[in-house]
């Protein structure tokens, strides 16, 4: 009796139903009301079939078979729509803008008018709007189809009357139960017309006077197509982060392939000189000091000739490992001309030269006396020493370093040198 008599109280301010706590199955059972008998049917089927049931074969099934006028501008939109909706057991005549459509209208009372909104002449907000203010043609359901989503655009849809919104592009199934909802919405007893509000919004005002039905249908279309452009942003976003991914994948291919030297792996000289410049400019801010090495085979022209230009390619090869043997990882190496190679250590004080060119000395007899190949492995070195107090360039570390080693192998020619000093 208490919940009885809490009803009357509630239905008299206007609501439409009331249910006890939990509510769940009942308010969802009110819900599903306010859509269309296909709609209904269909998830009632899909429930039944998940649940193991059976559904029976349906006998009434038919397609839309109304009265339809179709308002739009573009020929290749309109021959779209009017395929969809023959294919639907329509009658379809055309309009091309507001102002031949009222013609139409005036000559045969259509089922359900589909217009465009961006037209010349008379756009669809203002052909939705004289249909709607004339007591004649105001039962007329309007559908307006259009690219607009924004929620000025949906605002002026109710401030015209309008019965529906469907989005551009569309699909087919959507655009068939969009319809035939509205159809079914203008077939059931008229409710009536709420008393006006104003909505301010954007710096805009709309006066809106609309069924209830009617703004929930523009709601559920506006929040379906809410939903179908989160999923097309988020398939976006999916497919430009894998592009991204890969174009990045693919810039860091180019980039090594542009530094690095094809047969050694090492850097060639465009990407020594760009990494080299880069770690001069730190050496100078934290005051670090650097050592530079300048290598040469002494035997290339001999590997060569005796040989072949296939083991001087090993020959190059081989001594690359040594290089990155000998030296740490921090450090920069590279080859920047046919036998020449560089060496740039990092954080390394000025004894470090005489330490570290002795133990690529000593890698190198070691190889050769193991039996590592049909040919010695001998370099000569020059090396320059970069103090970040009294600062030069790149250029002038290799041209120091360059000369000393040109100075250390005319040196071993006269037999002065053995390559350690």
């Amino acid at each position: 009796m208490a919940a009885r008599s809490m009803q009357l109280p509630v239905m008299r301010a206007g609501c439409d139903s009331t249910f006890a706590r939990p509510a769940v199955r009942e308010l969802r059972g009110t819900i599903i009301m306010g859509r269309s008998h296909e709609e209904q049917r269909g998830q009632a089927e899909r429930s039944t079939v998940e649940h193991g049931g059976s559904v029976a074969p349906r006998t009434g099934d038919r397609g839309l078979n109304a009265d339809v006028l179709v308002v739009e501008d573009m020929r290749l939109h309109a021959a779209q729509l009017t395929s969809i909706l023959e294919d639907e057991g329509c009658t379809v005549r055309l309009g091309g803008n507001g102002v031949e459509a009222l013609e139409l209208i005036l000559q045969r009372h259509p089922d359900i008018i589909i217009s465009d909104i961006v037209m010349p002449e008379m756009d669809g907000y203002e052909l939705c709007r004289r249909v709607k203010r004339d007591p004649k043609m105001q039962q007329i359901p309007v559908v307006l189809v259009t690219s607009l989503t924004e929620t000025e655009d949906i605002l002026r849809g109710l401030e015209c009357g309008a019965d529906n919104l469907i989005p551009k592009p569309f699909k087919r199934d959507y655009l068939v139960s969009r319809i035939r909802l509205s159809l079914e919405a203008a077939s059931r007893e008229e409710e009536g017309v709420m008393g006006g509000v104003m909505i301010d919004f954007a710096g805009h005002e709309y006066y809106i006077t609309a069924r209830r039905l009617q703004i929930i249908n523009l709601l559920l279309s506006t929040y379906e197509t809410a939903v179908q452009k989160n999923a097309e942003l988020e398939e976006a976003n999916r497919d430009l982060v894998l592009a991204q991914k890969r174009l990045a994948e693919q810039a860091e291919a180019l980039r090594s392939l542009s530094l690095r030297d094809e047969l050694t792996g090492l850097c060639n000289r465009r990407g020594f000189v760009t990494l080299a410049k880069h770690e001069l400019k730190v050496a100078r801010r934290t005051k670090t000091p650097l050592l530079l090495f300048y290598l040469d085979l002494d035997n290339m022209k001999q590997i060569n000739d005796t040989r072949g230009h296939g083991a001087g390619d090993e020959a190059l090869v081989e001594l690359a490992q040594v290089l990155r043997d000998t030296f740490r990882e921090a450090d920069l190496l590279g080859r920047i001309g046919g036998d020449e190679f560089v060496v740039l250590e990092v954080n390394a004080l000025p004894d470090n030269a005489e330490v570290f060119t002795h133990r690529l000395q000593d890698a190198l007899r070691s190889r050769s006396q193991k039996g590592g190949g049909a040919y010695d492995l001998a370099t000569s070195v020059g090396v320059a020493a970069f103090d970040p107090d009294d600062p030069v360039s790149l250029d002038e570390l290799l041209r120091v370093a360059d000369a000393a080693m040109y100075e250390q192998k005319a040196l071993k020619r006269e037999g002065k040198s053995d390559g350690r000093q």
